[in-house]
């Protein structure tokens, strides 16, 4: 039993370590926690309870390719991630100023430096 929940948690650990952030996140992590409810659900549930659960599992993942298509579609830009969303638009910012038209001549930026925001950081 006790394996079993070293398991669980090491799972949750890892998964909350994910740095995806792009506009699917959301949904994403909805359908992460209706899976494990949704699947407990239906298997302890009546038969007359199941269609519930059913809907419970469905649902989320229907939403999930749903905007993604959508987005696909729609503005292809917003699956990227939030890093490279920023780096390309500073990189054309700094193309547009004219500071450099090679990006090969760039130099690695902490996109989280404070540095990089006119409020030393504090845009929150």
């Amino acid at each position: 039993m006790t394996d079993n929940l070293n398991s669980l948690l090491g799972i949750a650990n890892r998964a909350s370590s994910v740095k995806l952030r792009n506009v699917l996140t959301p949904i994403l992590w909805l359908c992460a926690l209706c899976l494990p409810i949704g699947l407990f659900g239906l298997s302890f549930a009546p038969t007359s309870l199941a269609w519930v659960f059913i809907v419970l599992l469905l649902a989320p993942v229907s939403a999930a390719i749903a905007s993604f298509v959508w987005f696909a579609l729609k503005d292809p830009r917003l699956l990227q991630s939030e890093e490279y969303l920023l780096r390309e638009e500073q990189l054309r910012l700094m193309s547009k100023k004219g500071e450099v038209t090679d990006p090969a001549e760039l130099k690695a930026v902490d996109l989280d430096s404070p540095l990089l925001f006119k409020d030393g950081g504090e845009n929150e």
